[in-house]
């Protein structure tokens, strides 16, 4: 009589001596949808709408944030200005990307709107909007800027950075009013 092995391990896949087969793995109980096609499905699906809340976090909590934003007056910034980088420590030389020979100019249109035109071309209308101590300019096609005022004389223009969601203080350009013309 052949010797039987009473480890039940050694006879997941263990071969048959008699016939040369190799007897299968036994079926062990499934939870639902394990090594269902659906199962993978189903996880992708919980995996998105966790990310789509995730996502939709910081839009959610800004709604009580966009009750305080309030139309500004566009006058302070009407008028001729030059385009450079901001100024601060460690800048050597600045040179203005557009200088007060051939200004940036931002006219008013109405109170709380203003046109600008660099010598790149027409950036169009924009509301201008106050919020927390800074002034979003809002287009109607939905770009938008934020100019946060460093001096009298001059502020910081910013657009989103690559999430679209926050202002991109790093790559700001700083405008500065130009000397009204001697006459």
């Amino acid at each position: 009589m052949p010797r039987r092995d009473r480890n039940p391990e050694s006879l997941i896949g263990a071969s048959d001596t008699r016939n040369g087969t190799v007897r299968p793995a036994p079926k062990v109980g499934r939870t639902p949808f394990q090594g269902d096609a659906r199962s993978g499905v189903c996880a992708k699906l919980e995996a998105m709408k966790h990310a789509l809340f995730l996502a939709a976090l910081p839009a959610l909590l800004a709604l009580p944030a966009l009750a305080d934003v309030k139309p500004a007056d566009a006058a302070p910034f009407a008028g001729s200005w030059q385009i450079a980088f901001p100024d601060g420590e460690g800048v050597i030389v600045n040179v203005p990307q557009v200088s007060c020979e051939d200004p940036a100019v931002i006219t008013q249109l109405d109170e709380d709107t203003l046109h600008a035109r660099t010598p790149g071309g027409d950036m169009g209308a924009w509301d201008v909007k106050a919020f927390g101590g800074r002034f979003p300019w809002w287009r109607e096609d939905g770009a938008s800027l934020v100019a946060d005022w460093v001096r009298d004389d001059a502020f910081l223009l910013a657009g989103k950075d690559a999430t679209g969601i926050q202002t991109d203080w790093a790559n700001a350009k700083q405008w500065t009013r130009c000397p009204a013309a001697a006459e």
